[in-house]
């Protein structure tokens, strides 16, 4: 009953003033505590607690919309940061299959969500682009590798050749400058003999040209014989002919001519024995003369003796003819030792110019041989260059080689 009647009696002005003032100061310190609370969880969150929330929200209107919008806030917040630190995660391994779910995602959170997959499978994209590059990276250090070393090799290889070709062309020079140091010593002989042979064919010339003088008058002397020979056939038979005429008075001196053959014969006998020597011959004629005029008076020796002149004169005759037949025959023969002669001389004047030829021409393989050996020389020098080029490029493969391999584990490890 009392309770009625007080709620039948209207509450004053100041009542409701005061009741008013009591539910705005109940309100204003639910405000303060719950924006106490969301101070203290955005100050959680603004430090990396995703983690805090406003729980058991009894507030209303406006305050307790912005309570749950801190809220939804930080869920959406959370939910981001959680899904982005997943595909973060996944990405920094190498993994790119994972993506921010999109499902509630609005406005920047889901243009962030966007950003962050289109971001993730570019890095896919760029990751299998590096992945294929490493690949060719990898597969073209090793070609790179096997065609250095193949190059490498060939160039150890050739550098052993060219020591050994560099060696064997050394030991060639060698033997070449040798060789010709012979070969100038042998020419200089050579070129000596030939000069010997020159001054030889040049005596063995002029000495033909002698003998050909001498032969060319031997041969004018042989046909002056010749004709000498023919006039002595004439005079024998004219001597035939004065014998036959006298033969009427053979027998006068028949005795006579016995004598003055016999003592003819000995005449003959003593010309053959003593040759030029005169004397003996001068005394047979002597006694030839004496008989002569001992038988002027004897006729029948006359006869005897001018039958011996008589076959005498043929004999004579017949020697002449043959004396003439041989001196023609050596006439002949002096022709041809002349036209011999002839050819000689002109034969020895081609010895002599090929003589003097080969003298030019030995002097020029002498020039040539010193060229050679001058050559050979260089050729050792350059040999040993070679030599030397040759160990600085097998140094320089070996160096190759180092740095290739270098280079190659840097690219590897890269």
């Amino acid at each position: 009953m009392t309770a009625v009647i007080e709620s039948n009696v209207e509450p004053t002005e100041n009542e409701l003033l005061a009741a008013r003032v009591a539910e705005l100061e109940a309100k204003l310190a639910s405000y303060e505590e719950w924006i106490g609370k969301a101070t203290q969880v955005c100050k959680r969150a603004a430090h990396g607690d995703l983690e805090a929330r406003l729980l058991h929200v009894n507030a209303e209107g406006d305050l307790a919309e912005l309570m749950f919008d801190i809220n939804g806030l930080l869920d959406y917040t959370d939910a981001f940061v959680r899904e982005a630190k997943a595909v973060l995660g996944f990405t920094a391994q190498g993994k790119f299959f994972r993506r921010v779910i999109l499902r509630g995602m609005v406005g920047t959170f889901k243009h962030a969500a966007l950003l962050i997959n289109k971001s993730t499978e570019d890095m896919r994209h760029t990751a299998e682009d590096l992945a294929s590059a490493d690949q060719k990276r990898l597969s073209i250090a090793d070609q790179f590798e096997a065609t250095v070393k193949e190059i490498a090799e060939s160039i150890a290889s050739a550098t052993n050749e060219i020591q050994g070709t560099s060696g064997q062309l050394a030991y060639v020079a060698q033997q070449t400058a040798s060789q010709a140091d012979e070969a100038n010593r042998s020419a200089e002989r050579t070129k000596s003999i030939v000069s010997k042979v020159d001054e030889s064919s040049q005596h063995l010339s002029d000495s033909i040209g002698q003998v050909k003088s001498q032969v060319a008058e031997s041969n004018s002397v042989v046909h002056r014989a010749v004709q000498e020979s023919q006039e002595a056939n004439s005079i024998v038979t004219g001597l035939e002919q004065s014998s036959t005429r006298i033969g009427s008075v053979v027998e006068t001196i028949a005795e006579i001519a016995k004598q003055t053959n016999l003592l003819s014969l000995n005449a003959a006998i003593e010309a053959a024995r003593a040759g030029e020597a005169g004397l003996g011959f001068a005394v047979v004629a002597t006694e030839v003369r004496k008989l002569a005029e001992q038988t002027r008076d004897a006729t029948n020796a006359a006869k005897e003796e001018i039958g011996c002149v008589q076959d005498a004169s043929g004999k004579a005759a017949k020697a002449i003819t043959a004396c003439g037949e041989m001196i023609a025959e050596i006439n002949d023969f002096s022709d041809v030792i002349c036209k011999l002669v002839q050819e000689q001389a002109e034969a020895t004047g081609e010895i002599r110019v090929s003589a003097t030829e080969a003298a030019m021409e030995t002097t020029t393989v002498s020039e040539s041989i010193q060229q050679t050996t001058d050559a050979a020389a260089e050729t050792r020098e350059s040999t040993e260059k070679l030599v030397t080029a040759a160990t600085e490029l097998q140094g320089f493969s070996a160096r190759l080689s180092r740095g290739v391999d270098e280079l190659l584990a840097s690219i590897r490890n890269a």
